[in-house]
């Protein structure tokens, strides 16, 4: 299962070393979760804050999984 859609952005949680579970609220789905690979490096950290409006493009085998 795969969609792209707008979102706002509403957590985020440290994930390994370089990477981020991103909590978002999108319309019509909902609160989503979702893995960000590298988003603790310095490129992407500025645009994963709290209160921004993300796009994002959700992946996962199972829609209830993390995508």
């Amino acid at each position: 299962m795969e969609w792209t859609g707008e979102a706002l952005l509403i957590g985020v949680r440290r994930h390994g070393e370089t990477s981020l579970i991103a909590e978002a609220m999108v319309a019509g789905r909902g609160r989503c979760l979702g893995l960000v690979r590298g988003g603790r490096s310095p490129k992407l950290a500025p645009a994963l804050q709290v209160g921004n409006t993300i796009q994002l493009t959700w992946r996962a085998r199972l829609e209830d999984q993390l995508g």
